[in-house]
């Protein structure tokens, strides 16, 4: 009977090495970063995207001690206590890298035995979002000088110098 016991013990062992290791494999392969926190607030479980993000493997710290922002705090103890939240932080990337703006749902598990937190990285879609406010403001800008002298010399043939037809070719010239 003890023989017995230790092959279903060393079975339920591989399972749940196997499991583990099946859960791993799927967090590693997603493109987000996955954090999983217990009810202390230490995170049990992570993937290679958050390693990458935060520079150094997460999983025994805290939370926060991972991704230092007063407003993940802040939404890290909220889903502690039950509620959901998604909010958008900039952090420092690892090893000095440039800012990363990183979109966090954070989400209570059941029975408040943890948080988890899946973080997508939108530092590309804001920079777009960027270059295209600059290029419309400074598309604005270029074309607003060429109209404005336009628009001058058409007000200034309409008010009179279309009789002249000397001033009148060369106002339609620069036009």
């Amino acid at each position: 009977s003890l023989d017995s016991l230790a092959e279903r013990l060393s079975t339920g062992d591989k399972k749940k090495r196997s499991r583990k290791e099946r859960l791993q494999t799927i967090l590693d392969a997603m493109a987000e970063a996955v954090m999983v926190t217990d009810s202390r607030g230490r995170i049990t479980l992570s993937n290679e995207v958050l390693t990458d993000l935060v520079g150094f493997d997460a999983e025994g710290k805290t939370a926060t001690e991972a991704i230092r922002h007063p407003d993940f705090h802040r939404t890290i103890t909220e889903a502690q206590e039950g509620f959901s939240g998604l909010l958008e932080i900039e952090i420092d990337g690892a090893g000095g890298s440039s800012r990363r703006v990183l979109r966090a749902s954070v989400s209570p598990l059941r029975e408040r035995r943890g948080v988890v937190t899946v973080f997508h990285d939108v530092t590309a879609e804001r920079e777009a979002e960027r270059v295209r406010r600059d290029f419309v403001a400074n598309a604005g800008h270029e074309l607003r000088t060429p109209l404005t002298a336009i628009r001058g010399f058409a007000e200034t043939l309409r008010e009179g110098a279309i009789d002249d037809p000397d001033s009148a070719r060369g106002f339609l010239d620069v036009i």
